[in-house]
């Protein structure tokens, strides 16, 4: 499995133009997740996988971005922007 990883990664890096000194090592960090609870603020430690540090509030917001994007995209290409 470790070696299958580091083939993924390497690949990975390659595509999108990351070298060596772009990686973080995961046991040098620390992340959190703030996350917002009536009038508190909840902070929860993230724990690495082999993929990085899963952040859902992240992916909860670039998928309101995405999702906002597609439909002004979608309405441009209907004509109904004019």
């Amino acid at each position: 499995m470790e070696q299958t990883w580091a083939l993924k990664r390497e690949q990975l890096m390659k595509t999108y133009g990351y070298v060596d000194e772009d990686a973080i090592d995961p046991k040098k960090v620390r992340a959190y997740q703030f996350r917002m609870q009536g009038q508190d603020t909840i902070i929860t430690p993230l724990i690495p996988t082999e993929n990085g540090f899963p952040a859902e509030t992240f992916n909860e917001v670039i998928w309101q971005l995405n999702e906002e994007t597609y439909a002004f995209q979608i309405g441009e290409e209907d004509g109904e922007d004019e």
